[in-house]
């Protein structure tokens, strides 16, 4: 991403970082301080949901310790992206200001269950894959609330620096998550560790974790690992979470994606009875 014209500045410098959105999905650029020229020169992955109607959105803000000032919007819709502009440079007007661009490269990737495809290499996109990790349920926890006899647990997964995590889940030493996460590699060796821990909602002491090797899934049928796995660190001997491990490979997509795209149900990807996004869009 590169933002240009000076004019879209109000100030004799600014500090500006964009955020994109396609409907739930966000991601947010770094700050480039002291600048009326910004270069972010970032990748990143979307999924999409719902194709039809999807739009990407764009908006150039200031950072300020006060309130972050808007310098300007812009959007893109996904089917016209797919159609003729797919990992094509775009330079974009910005609305709300009088003048100045955003120039962008939007291209649409697909799913592979081909393990050949990890080895790949297309020309200024980083991302190598996609990992789904269903949490399902832990089991002989650790009680936290003796005079109930009971915990109250939510359990946390970091990828690389990426993090999320289920609800708490009250009153219970088997708490159910059945929660659904996605993760977005740029690479998959022995280092890339899926880390998982199971902390106590009330003052999050840790309740045990696990540590799962992604790399591994690529022996794995299906590139898929279904288990129940003895929880580390814990304070009970039987304790176990219950997940679902999948990885798939990220490969873009070179002529029209919709000469491929199929709509309706039939173009929604299952995970083991757990809904998966669409293919995802990258933006750089």
């Amino acid at each position: 991403m590169k933002a240009s014209d000076k004019k879209l500045f109000r100030k004799n410098n600014s500090d500006p970082y964009v955020k994109c959105r396609v409907a739930s999905q966000k991601y947010t650029t770094k700050v480039i301080e002291n600048t009326l020229n910004p270069e972010w020169n970032e990748n990143f992955a979307l999924f999409i949901d719902m194709l039809p109607g999807a739009t990407v959105k764009f908006e150039i803000f200031d950072d300020d310790p006060a309130v972050d000032d808007s310098l300007g919007k812009c959007e893109l819709n996904v089917l016209e992206v797919m159609h003729n502009n797919n990992f094509k440079q775009q330079s974009l007007k910005l609305e709300g200001v009088k003048t100045g661009t955003l120039d962008v490269r939007v291209g649409w990737m697909k799913f592979s269950d081909d393990k050949k495809d990890f080895k790949i290499e297309t020309e200024n996109v980083k991302e190598k894959a996609a990992l789904f990790v269903t949490l399902e349920e832990a089991k002989d926890l650790p009680v936290t609330d003796t005079a109930n006899n009971t915990s109250n647990s939510f359990a946390e997964i970091q990828v690389g620096e990426n993090k999320d995590q289920t609800k708490t889940i009250k009153t219970s030493l088997n708490p159910g998550w059945q929660e659904s996460f996605f993760f977005i590699l740029d690479t998959v060796d022995e280092k890339t560790k899926a880390k998982i821990k199971i902390l106590d909602g009330e003052v999050e002491d840790p309740l045990g974790d696990i540590s799962f090797n992604i790399s591994s899934l690529k022996a794995a049928k299906d590139m898929t690992v279904t288990k129940s796995f003895p929880l580390q660190n814990s304070s009970s001997n039987t304790a176990t979470i219950s997940a679902i491990f999948q990885l798939k490979a990220l490969v873009p997509v070179e002529d029209d994606p919709l000469n491929n795209y199929v709509s309706g149900p039939a173009q929604e990807e299952t995970l083991h009875d757990h809904s998966a996004p669409t293919d995802p869009l990258i933006s750089s």
